[in-house]
């Protein structure tokens, strides 16, 4: 990892910040590479949804699944993230391949993490102190390549002295979820019910969300994923001084250009 060469200034980012530069990534980055990734990740799971509604499955299994699809398939994104910040030479393939090699130890940290969170549920006090503590237990575990204890103390780590940001991040990012399954309701309302004249969809909010709405949520996934990674990297540059090292390395080239 050369600081020196990242796409993406590096410094201190508050999270209205942090969501406006995910917002920007995919498309002055990496457009092509998220397209492909959403074709080959988030449509297979849209499609499989659908399939579900047509099928006449009880709307709770199909959000069940849509859940842990919006989970695992966020994986993808966040490396290809990582990656696009320091090269703009980066394939869907490349991706994919390194995420499937660390499927496994993914896939047991989500499975942790799901369960941390389903308890702090049922704690609603500690529940935000157990929200801050595994924000970043996915990058740790993806990125720096550390099975899950140490995964988890390293995250607990860079979110010791930063509750309130930390937990700042965490609401931000239920909101764009929301945010994107209520679009999505919206958008599916006015074309069935108002272009197609094919009946209005079931009401948001009388039997929960309705079912053709977790395609908001999955359509939230890269988003997700990628202000996610923005929000470690800002919270590695304040813990470990990265702005600095970019500071300095920046100086020493001057004067290397200078002498």
């Amino acid at each position: 990892m050369n600081l020196g060469q990242t796409r993406i200034a590096v410094r201190e980012r508050g999270t209205a910040e942090v969501l406006d530069l995910a917002c920007r990534v995919p498309f002055a980055l990496g457009g092509g590479l998220y397209a492909w990734l959403s074709a080959l990740t988030v449509l297979p799971c849209v499609t499989l949804c659908a399939a579900g509604l047509w099928l006449d499955i009880a709307g709770g299994w199909v959000w069940a699944f849509a859940v842990l699809c919006f989970v695992f398939i966020q994986g993808p994104f966040t490396l290809a993230a990582s990656r696009l910040m320091f090269s703009s030479q980066v394939t869907p393939r490349e991706v994919l391949v390194q995420f499937l090699r660390s499927a496994w130890p993914y896939t047991v940290t989500q499975l942790f993490k799901g369960l941390l969170l389903a308890g702090s549920a049922l704690l609603f006090i500690a529940a935000p102190i157990v929200w801050v503590r595994l924000l970043f237990l996915s990058e740790i575990t993806l990125l720096e390549g550390t099975k899950l204890v140490p995964s988890y103390r390293r995250s607990v780590r860079l979110n010791r002295s930063r509750v309130g940001p930390a937990f700042a991040t965490w609401l931000a990012l239920l909101g764009v979820a929301a945010g994107f399954i209520l679009c999505a309701h919206v958008l599916i309302e006015a074309v069935t019910a108002d272009l197609l004249g094919l009946g209005s969809v079931a009401s948001l909010w009388a039997h929960g969300p309705c079912t053709l709405s977790c395609v908001g949520l999955l359509c939230a996934a890269p988003f997700v994923a990628t202000a996610r990674y923005l929000a470690y990297i800002d919270g590695r540059t304040r813990r470990e001084g990265w702005d600095v090292q970019v500071d300095f390395m920046r100086i020493a080239g001057e004067l290397a250009k200078a002498s």
